[in-house]
């Protein structure tokens, strides 16, 4: 198994295909990060096959958050599923899309129809979940995830003068989704996490955390709107300029 963690390359001499990820390296990542239950289950894999090229870097941070960035083109149609914990979870899609689908329903992630460019994406979850994820053969992913428990966010926001009665909305809301457009600053913080400084690794997980929070931060103000903006747990998305 190769330690993805902190991956030391170059982004202009990275190329996703030069690195194969079997199927047996993203069993014991998920072991890693609590998602025991992951499997592939579709196509069929020996564990040496390849399931994906390129890279992924796992990070839970001191604070409790977690932070699961990637570069990687997708090797086959695949269908993998585990179950998740209650959370906020916060994606930047930088490139490519996917379908996930958050305890029945189905979200893209990515630009929709007659967009482009990255695309910000926040999901509630109260209840351990069903997680599917669907991607098509030879899509390039780049991409940052970010994942809390509510009772973080709970402990941060606790006791503060911030309008923040529509984000205990939206946390008590299963399968609440949203859509918001990165600001420059999140898309530069997303590629800095996708490719991790070269400082010695406490450090750089340092790092990698202090921009999550930062991306995190951007995202939950977004959910910072009037009554009539609130999202729900419909796919209909709102959008808010940055």
């Amino acid at each position: 198994m190769v330690d993805r963690t902190i991956v030391e390359v170059s982004p202009r001499r990275f190329r996703p295909a030069d690195t194969a990820v079997t199927s047996a390296d993203l069993q014991e990542m998920a072991i890693n990060t609590d998602a025991e239950t992951f499997h592939i289950s579709a196509p069929v894999l020996a564990r040496k096959d390849t399931a994906i090229h390129g890279r992924m870097n796992n990070m839970r941070g001191h604070s409790g958050l977690f932070v699961h960035a990637t570069d990687t083109v997708e090797a086959h149609d695949l269908l993998a599923e585990w179950e998740m914990s209650p959370a906020c979870t916060v994606a930047v899609m930088l490139e490519g899309d996917l379908v996930v689908k958050l305890d029945g329903l189905d979200v893209r992630l990515g630009p929709g129809a007659g967009q482009d460019g990255p695309t910000g994406h926040i999901w509630s979850l109260t209840q351990v979940s069903k997680m599917v994820r669907l991607s098509r053969k030879g899509t390039r992913v780049r991409k940052v995830i970010i994942t809390v428990p509510w009772d973080w966010i709970d402990r941060i926001l606790a006791d503060k003068d911030l309008p923040n009665r529509n984000l205990a909305k939206f946390a008590a809301t299963h399968r609440g989704y949203a859509t918001w457009r990165p600001s420059l600053r999140a898309v530069a913080l997303a590629e800095q996490i996708i490719n991790p400084s070269r400082a010695p690794a406490p450090l750089a997980r340092m790092a990698v955390e202090s921009r999550a929070i930062e991306i995190l931060r951007e995202a939950l103000e977004s959910l910072i709107a009037t009554e009539s903006e609130l999202p729900c747990a419909a796919p209909a998305t709102k959008t808010q300029a940055k």
